[in-house]
């Protein structure tokens, strides 16, 4: 019986060699972020002095040994499910299942708060902006997207909530708004003041962005926003909500990154509605350019080219996506590719959204992070780098 068990253990452990010298079967592809494969090194002896072929041999063969994805998800399963450890160090599991990215516990948390003096000094910026661009005939509109730190507190380890701190980047930005009469839409507000009537979860709690039934009310509303004072008939109707028992979609987007064997249990249906959009033929569409993080992602298909004309999305102003009349996506652009000061002047109204998360390169002067927009717009028209302090006296644009 010993001979027996001994022979059927070298023969699973003779598995992986097999599969490695004669693969048969890849494993189903792991989600999240992965450095790129990289082929077998070549032996020279530069390389082998210099200890450059070892490591890439190393990381060659640790990538491609036989069942690689699926030992990875047995391991992630076993970690989940025996000892309630999340596999993913950039996930945070909290109460109920509940997941979340650590970004969004520290907006919440307010730990990377600007302060009022360096987001009043923005605000003032951006009034500059817009009173500017208004005289050109343009138009600049600040979205403020939720987050789910800020939606779902309650779900948020006590470990994370006893960093809390008085001050938060969203409360401090509608404040600076509200003194400086900066045009803007505060979505997360909107979303914190219907979460108890909502009929079905704005946030899944195994992803991190809005899930697709929150995402028909933003649509709806900016039909609404737009179409306010046009005295035109656009409409938009969800014609079936769809309800389902199991996340689909970027709804599940945060866990598919845990690469486990088995779906988590959440027991929350979640709506995947079907809609109506009217635009009046009537409607002057405006040629748009969004600057967004990742939220616009989940409404960029819906509206780029029915609410909005050649609607562009510049995706952390550094890659620019758009899609034909048929809405059909192309191929994205590098901004870096394109003249941006001349797209930016053709545009009737550019839109800069961030979720919480992000608030704080909107504020913080990070040409590289997604924001760099305002900076560059402020060159632009006025010759600064950076924004000078803040003042109660507001400078408008020439």
């Amino acid at each position: 019986m010993k001979r027996i068990l001994y022979i059927l253990l070298i023969m699973i452990l003779s598995l992986s060699l097999v599969q490695t010298l004669f693969p048969f079967s890849t494993g189903k592809e792991l989600n999240g972020y992965a450095a790129a494969s990289q082929n077998k090194p070549s032996l020279t002896l530069r390389a082998w002095l210099n200890g450059d072929y070892q490591s890439k041999m190393q990381q060659y063969l640790n990538d491609s040994c036989g069942f690689h994805n699926d030992f990875i998800r047995l391991r992630n399963q076993i970690y989940y499910s025996c000892f309630n450890i999340c596999p993913n160090e950039t996930v945070i599991m909290g109460k109920e299942n509940f997941l979340y990215h650590m970004g969004y516990i520290d907006a919440v948390n307010g730990i990377n708060y600007l302060g009022e003096d360096s987001i009043y000094r923005k605000v003032q910026v951006i009034k500059r902006l817009q009173d500017t661009l208004a005289k050109r005939g343009q138009r600049m509109i600040i979205i403020f997207a939720p987050g789910k730190g800020s939606f779902y507190p309650e779900f948020i380890p006590d470990r994370y909530l006893k960093m809390q701190q008085p001050h938060t980047n969203h409360a401090t930005y509608i404040e600076a708004c509200k003194h400086y009469n900066v045009e803007n839409i505060d979505l997360l507000s909107w979303f914190v003041a219907m979460k108890d009537t909502a009929t079905y979860p704005l946030f899944p709690k195994t992803g991190v962005h809005w899930s697709r039934y929150s995402q028909m009310f933003v649509i709806d509303s900016l039909i609404k926003y737009f179409t306010a004072g046009t005295y035109c008939n656009n409409s938009f109707k969800i014609t079936s909500l769809n309800p389902k028992d199991k996340a689909e979609g970027n709804d599940l987007d945060c866990e598919n990154t845990l690469n486990l064997i088995r779906r988590m249990k959440t027991n929350t249906p979640l709506a995947y509605p079907e809609y109506e959009m009217i635009i009046d033929s009537n409607y002057h569409r405006l040629k748009t350019i969004v600057v967004s993080d990742s939220y616009y992602w989940q409404i960029f298909h819906d509206i780029s080219n029915t609410l909005f004309k050649e609607g562009e999305y510049w995706y952390y102003y550094h890659e620019i996506n758009y899609t034909d009349s048929l809405r059909r996506y192309n191929m994205p652009l590098s901004i870096d590719s394109v003249s941006r000061f001349d797209e930016l002047k053709s545009a009737d109204l550019i839109i800069v959204m961030a979720s919480d998360c992000n608030l704080r390169y909107l504020g913080g002067d990070y040409m590289n992070n997604g924001y760099g927009i305002i900076e560059d717009l402020n060159k632009h028209f006025f010759g600064e780098n950076n924004p000078s302090k803040h003042s109660k006296q507001i400078t408008n644009g020439i």
